[in-house]
């Protein structure tokens, strides 16, 4: 885990003709225009609405760049727009388990994980998700396509079966994935080192590089934040996720960066979380049976 400091190519987002819809070239963000309310009053003295019907013209596209079947944040007042409201927590938690219910895992993935607006991000526009993303992976020597921000950060509530749909707040950390062979062959010689990776290492290190080597790197992955520090790129990571956390709208949540071998390996990693939930929660938005 890091905490700040007191410090994939960026897709060419086109507009379509007609509509408040952008897309990425690259796999990414898919940003829907909110309606916005109006400073403007109406002939009767009331506050109009300038979109938000069929045909009506934008004025504001400041709304939250995120999917259409998401809560909407920016109608409304709010002290920190990157964290759900109680209300709103409890409305993730009920879309988010209905959509696992009806829906393919890999069609969840994708609208809720990988191709939407990370809650963390409030209502910034998706241009500034896109260079975030690349200042990280230039800073940490990865590929930019290799980014992505994963968990609570991301959905607004956690999706770790262990966590119990836990909501993002302001001391939760911003899980980011980062996909490198590279990086993760380099991780993962050094976890296999049955001496030198001990040397220097407390009970809760000591353990935390035994949960590696038992069950993270079956599934290609290596958590980082215990054992980051280990690591021979460590320090270069640590600098850079403290400056990236600093970066981002929230600015004080810290940033917990999970290594992962390849895209399948990502992509797996989170289907077996989602079908451990899914059994868990017995397929009920509410958690009961």
């Amino acid at each position: 885990m890091f905490a700040p400091e007191r410090k994939w190519g960026t897709p060419t987002l086109r507009r379509h003709r007609g509509h408040g819809h952008f897309k990425g070239d690259a796999i990414g963000v898919t940003r829907s225009t909110r309606p916005e309310r109006s400073s403007r009053r109406d002939s009767k003295g009331g506050l109009g609405t300038t979109a938000g019907r069929l045909g009506a013209p934008v004025t504001d596209r400041r709304g939250p760049p995120a999917h259409a079947d998401r809560v909407t944040r920016s109608t409304r007042l709010q002290s920190n727009p990157m964290y759900p409201t109680p209300q709103e927590a409890i409305e993730i938690r009920t879309r988010l388990m209905s959509d696992l219910q009806k829906q393919p895992i890999e069609l969840f993935l994708a609208k809720h994980l990988f191709e939407t607006m990370p809650w963390c991000f409030g209502a910034a526009p998706a241009d500034e998700l896109w260079k975030w993303r690349v200042d990280f992976s230039k800073a940490i020597g990865v590929d930019q396509l290799g980014i992505h921000v994963v968990g609570s950060g991301c959905t607004g509530v956690s999706l770790s079966p262990t966590k119990n749909l836990k909501a993002f707040d302001v001391k939760s950390d911003i899980d980011v994935a980062v996909i490198s062979s590279y990086y993760f062959e380099q991780a993962w010689a050094y976890l296999q080192d049955p001496g030198r990776s001990k040397y220097d290492m407390n009970k809760t290190e000591r353990d935390a590089l035994d949960d590696q080597r038992n069950r993270h790197v079956f599934w290609g992955c290596i958590a980082t934040d215990k054992i980051i520090q280990f690591l021979p790129f460590g320090r270069e990571w640590t600098l850079a996720a403290s400056a990236a956390a600093k970066k981002l709208p929230t600015k004080t949540n810290p940033i917990n960066i999970r290594l992962y071998r390849n895209t399948w390996s990502l992509v797996s990693y989170q289907k077996h979380g989602l079908l451990t939930l899914q059994r868990e929660q017995g397929k009920d938005p509410n958690g009961s049976q």
